[in-house]
């Protein structure tokens, strides 16, 4: 073991060589696969929860170790600053990070178990049904920040930088590609298929306003609370509009209605900063 990375303190401790982790993973076993993206496969693997060895099955802390490809997107510099970041943040919706492994070109992280695995896997796996209310209650955590970047500074707005990574979601004012709007097909997939139709039409027209105002300017847009409460107020029954003039109502084309506080929000004066 050795010792950790400035700003790193938290992590627990730095894993020396590749070899540790290859035991605790039985050298990368196809059966120990967790997943892979673009930077890479995450394996389950067991170590010794006090000194971070690795424990022979069922009798130590099971972790999941993310081994980079050296072909993936993220380099050394993006795995440095998921060390960085995680070691600092400690939130119940962060994965917990718990070490480090920097052997030649061999780069690992070593994160806490997810013993239910991805959202992703949740939602989209075939043939799946829908969520219970049990999954609905569990405690979602992100992780993979090796692509964070630091706010704006010096009086800038935004940052940008060149895009890497999984394909995900970026912000309307970071990124405008158009990506529905080039093939009207791809509309429909807005609607989970597998509803099947049963749902009232009303209650898709409000869920669809809600979305848009989520695209307005960001000074604009509903907090998540407000989000939140809007869609719990969609009307459960199965029901149509009485004419088209409903349909483009403020009511439905504005469901969420924001708080007077966000209404009456104005840019804050600019300061001069002392010399």
């Amino acid at each position: 073991m050795g010792n950790c990375f400035a700003g790193s303190r938290s992590v627990r401790c730095l894993f020396n060589s590749i070899s540790e982790l290859q035991k605790a993973t039985r050298n990368f076993l196809p059966e120990f696969l967790l997943g892979e993206g673009g930077f890479g496969c995450v394996y389950k693997g067991q170590v010794n929860e006090r000194t971070l060895s690795a424990a022979a099955p069922g009798c130590g802390l099971v972790v999941a170790v993310k081994r980079l490809s050296p072909e993936g997107f993220q380099g050394h510099k993006e795995w440095l600053a998921e060390v960085n970041h995680l070691s600092q943040l400690h939130h119940p919706n962060l994965v917990k990070l718990i070490g480090y492994c920097l052997d030649g070109d061999n780069r690992m992280l070593v994160y806490e178990y997810m013993q239910n695995g991805s959202l992703e896997n949740h939602l989209f796996i075939k043939g799946g049904e829908s969520l219970s209310w049990a999954t609905r209650e569990f405690n979602a955590k992100l992780s993979d920040f090796g692509l964070t970047k630091e706010g704006p500074t010096a009086g800038c707005t935004h940052v940008t930088t060149q895009v890497l990574g999984t394909y995900g979601y970026a912000a309307p004012e970071y990124i405008a590609t158009g990506l529905y709007l080039c093939d009207r097909r791809k509309v429909f997939r807005i609607m989970d298929t597998s509803m099947e139709g049963q749902y009232p039409q009303n209650g898709a027209y409000i869920a669809a306003a809600i979305a848009y105002q989520c695209t307005s300017d960001a000074k604009s847009r509903p907090t998540m609370a407000e989000v939140v409460s809007a869609l719990e107020r969609i009307p459960a029954k199965k029901s149509n509009f009485t004419s088209n003039s409903e349909a483009t109502s403020p009511a439905y084309m504005s469901p969420v209605h924001l708080s007077p506080a966000r209404h009456s929000r104005k840019p804050s004066s600019p300061t001069r900063d002392s010399a």
